[in-house]
């Protein structure tokens, strides 16, 4: 429900800004209002779930998010695998902020040692979430477009309020599907850990 709650109003802040002022860029305060959410949502999962020791500030979420997302675009920019591999190996610092009080590059150190075992294992996982989510854009953007070229949702070069409502609604869930699917990935690593540990003890 989070999910859906929390894309829908990212959504909604987006179609507004679109409709409001169709002219101007409006790219930053959407992706400020993105981050802030999928923010929120991430820790309260993490709280839901029993997995904060010590939270992390939103600066430090922030830094980590973006030094992360900053390494997979150049990786992606040479080759899609190198691209995908640091996307897989950095995939956990936002959590590990949030989860664990890490600052931005300790928590990138930290979410590089612990994939470590599981490498391959998460590219392959990030490679099938963004392989469905680019679909699923797709699916929506093909009919769009020719609609589009129509002149039947267009006005001015512009998409009309539904069509932008239902596109961004669609890339603000697959946003917050990839914070469940961190959640659920350092859940799992998490409890792979501390069993290893209790183990060697």
């Amino acid at each position: 429900m989070a999910l859906l709650a929390g894309a829908a109003v990212m959504a909604v802040v987006d179609t507004a800004f679109e409709i409001v002022t169709p002219d101007s860029n409006n790219n930053l305060i959407s992706s400020v209002v993105s981050i802030a959410v999928v923010y929120l949502v991430m820790r309260t999962l993490l709280r839901e779930e029993g997995l904060v020791d010590r939270e992390g500030g939103f600066g430090s979420y922030f830094g980590a998010s973006l030094l992360a997302g900053i390494g997979a675009i150049v990786g992606l920019i040479f080759l899609i695998v190198p691209g995908l591999y640091l996307m897989a190996r950095w995939s956990l610092a936002p959590t590990m902020v949030l989860s664990q009080g890490y600052r931005a590059t300790d928590a990138l150190r930290e979410s590089w040692r612990v994939t470590q075992p599981f490498a391959w294992k998460l590219v392959l996982v990030w490679f099938l979430y963004y392989l469905a989510f680019v679909l699923l854009i797709l699916l929506v953007a093909a009919p769009t477009g020719y609609l589009a070229m129509q002149g039947a949702i267009a006005e001015e070069g512009t998409l009309g309020a539904p069509v932008t409502f239902l596109l961004s609604l669609l890339v603000n869930l697959g946003l917050i599907a990839a914070a469940y699917i961190s959640v659920v990935v350092f859940r799992q690593i998490f409890t792979a850990t501390s069993e290893l540990e209790d183990v060697f003890a």
